[in-house]
């Protein structure tokens, strides 16, 4: 069993490379003309496909107060692109277009090119004891 102390030290360390990484997002965003939180919708959209505003905002844990207007700034920079129900026209569908694919990667790119020195001197075996153990944290959190 894993002492406390070593518990609240794994945890404070994940929270420091967790927010090392939204750093990392917030100044990747900028050349993109973009902010984190419209990477994250487009983020969001790429990963889940054509998706209803309402269950955009249910999964960002968002209003769709905060969420329809970035989802109408992202339309007008032709990074996502809105249409309506064929069947109920009061619904709509927002999808990510090429564009918006491609500043998803680009940023996903380097944040990999970024990551990789960090792994300098670490050997495989301890890659995937840390990938391992990860995976596990990630479990742990999802129930």
């Amino acid at each position: 069993m894993i002492e406390l102390k070593n518990k609240k030290e794994l945890i404070h360390l994940l929270g420091d490379i967790c927010n090392n990484y939204l750093y990392l997002r917030d100044d990747l965003c900028v050349p993109y003309g973009i902010t984190p939180v419209q990477y994250q919708l487009l983020l969001d959209i790429s990963h889940n496909g054509k998706s209803k505003v309402t269950s955009i905002c249910k999964r960002m844990h968002k209003s769709t107060n905060v969420i329809s207007p970035l989802i109408n700034r992202l339309i007008k920079k032709g990074l996502l692109i809105k249409e309506k129900d064929k069947k109920d026209t009061r619904v709509f569908y927002i999808s990510i277009t090429p564009a918006g694919k491609l500043i998803i990667d680009e940023i996903s790119l380097d944040i990999i090119d970024y990551s990789i020195p960090c792994f300098e001197g670490v050997t495989d075996e301890e890659v995937e004891i840390v990938n391992k153990c990860l995976k596990m944290v990630l479990e742990g959190i999802a129930k």
